[in-house]
């Protein structure tokens, strides 16, 4: 029989009124159902934090209220039963407490003797529509990128594409690409050990000047245009008559996803001196790198391993944003995926507690999405996740959609909470933040993808983290989830007013 899980994605108040059901895995009694306590994390919506850790009292957090509830329901309450603390405003309501930090972010964290009493309270508020969860934070924040690092040697990238990510990131070369069709001739083709990279490039002049007459020809204004055209050149299939080395060269010297019949402009940038050694290395480099057959050869791979790996999910998005994709997502069996993100999140190892980590990127707008059926099966497992939606700027900059970056079993002890969701609360207890942490140069090169905004988040996540200023107050806001840093502080003040 099916496991089902209740969805309240879609209401406008906590708890809803009606709920949609949907399957998440498999049980073995039809009666043998997940109740839906309504405060469940999600990357949508509402954003509870919930906790229940012996030695506090109960207590669920929301990060994300409106500003008018807010201001009705917190900030305006009766002075006389408010703490005089810029930092922080809590009052008493019945039996339970109800504290918020102002500063930043308008979290509001209620507790009390029990779960059922919090619940009570929180179920009786009028919230209003859920916030809009895409936010214009810029997602290369240096703190955000902390919880992206890859936390094993060994790296799967399922939808491997240009592999941006390990080309900048990856530690060892202990990484496996897993793609099809053409991009799978593509890393075929790189992996070829009777290419010699370094011939290759010496075909290309070192002069971009004259590379550009040879490889594009002469540029010229056609009347009524603003941007120039190329008239003549030399294309892929007269530079190199070998069809592997075509292959490659065909992703290395064009800018941009769109296939081409001869090098962009900007793409033979990379024909400069300094950028073919690089290149050139590069490529000697992942050419040791493991391929498979598409993301289900590699789920059954990451299943069969011994130790736990990081697990890179970047399919075409599930939305008309895939449909720019020469293989958009229509070819993805997107409910089988999400299954099989839970079942290598779940998997556990001989001789460790660590569980493998997942990195799934998705656009974030046009329906729900799949990996909704992820974060539920994730709740109900008590699998750690953190996310951050962010928005992107389509190809010619002149509009954004919102994206989205689940990581799944993050390190909790390096993985920065700023800004984020999760349905952990402990990720916010950071007393101990590891500082400085080896960066990765800006000028690290991802071979077939220089381009892409993934890959500079890759780039940005290798640099080491600066924090503000204000990193204490951020401090103090990111931990008001966390029951051992608001519960003492709040009847600490309580007592003080008593006195």
């Amino acid at each position: 029989m099916k496991r089902i899980i209740e969805d309240s994605s879609d209401s406008d108040a906590v708890p809803p009124p009606q709920r949609r059901r949907i399957v998440i895995a498999e049980s073995e009694s039809e009666d043998d159902t997940v109740d839906s306590t309504a405060f469940q994390s999600s990357i949508t919506g509402f954003d509870w934090v919930t906790s229940d850790e012996p030695g506090y009292k109960p207590m669920i957090t929301l990060r994300n209220p409106s500003p008018a509830w807010w201001k009705k329901n917190v900030q305006q309450v009766n002075p006389s039963e408010t703490q005089p603390n810029p930092l922080n405003r809590a009052f008493k309501d019945g039996d339970v407490t109800v504290s918020s930090s102002p500063s930043l972010s308008r979290a509001v964290s209620v507790y009390g003797p029990s779960m059922a009493k919090v619940q009570a309270w929180w179920r009786k508020q009028d919230l209003g529509s859920p916030p809009n969860a895409c936010d214009t934070a810029e997602k290369m924040s240096d703190a955000n990128l902390s919880c992206v690092r890859p936390r094993y040697k060994s790296i799967f990238e399922l939808f491997g594409g240009s592999a941006g990510y390990s080309s900048v990131l990856a530690p060892t070369n202990d990484v496996t690409v897993c793609e099809v069709g053409e991009m799978y001739n593509v890393w075929r083709a790189i992996k070829n050990p009777s290419i010699n990279w370094a011939d290759v490039f010496a075909t290309i002049p070192t002069d971009i000047t004259e590379a550009k007459r040879k490889l594009l020809g002469t540029a010229v204004l056609p009347p009524g245009r603003q941007r120039r055209k190329w008239v003549g050149g030399t294309t892929f299939a007269q530079l190199f008559e070998d069809d592997d080395v075509r292959r490659v060269m065909e992703k290395v010297l064009v800018k941009g996803a769109t296939p081409q019949q001869k090098p962009t402009e900007h793409g033979i940038e990379h024909a400069r001196a300094d950028r073919r050694d690089k290149l050139v290395a590069k490529l000697n480099r992942i050419r040791n790198w493991n391929l498979c057959t598409g993301f289900v050869d590699g789920v059954k791979q990451i299943l069969d391993r011994t130790t736990p790996c990081t697990v890179v999910i970047d399919p075409p998005y599930d939305s008309k944003d895939g449909d720019r994709y020469r293989h958009g997502g229509s070819g993805v069996d997107f409910e089988q995926l999400a299954d099989m993100c839970i079942e290598m999140a779940d998997k556990t190892y001989p001789g460790t507690s660590d569980k493998n980590q997942l990195i799934i990127s998705e656009s974030d707008r046009g329906k729900v999405k799949w990996y909704d059926r992820v974060i539920k099966g994730l709740n109900r497992l008590n699998i750690p996740w953190i996310a951050k939606t962010y928005k992107a700027p389509t190809f010619k900059g002149t509009t954004s959609f919102c994206e989205v970056v689940i990581v799944v079993n993050p390190d909790l002890e390096n993985c920065v909470a700023e800004d984020m969701r999760t349905n952990d609360y402990k990720l916010f207890r950071k007393n101990n933040l590891l500082l400085g942490l080896p960066a990765v140069g800006q000028n690290e090169i991802a071979v077939i993808n220089h381009y892409g905004a993934k890959n500079a988040f890759a780039k940005r996540a290798g640099k080491e983290l600066n924090f503000p200023s204000n990193f204490i107050l951020k401090l103090q806001t990111r931990a008001w989830m966390d029951p051992a840093f608001v519960q003492p502080r709040v009847d600490w003040m309580d007592i003080q007013q008593r006195q």
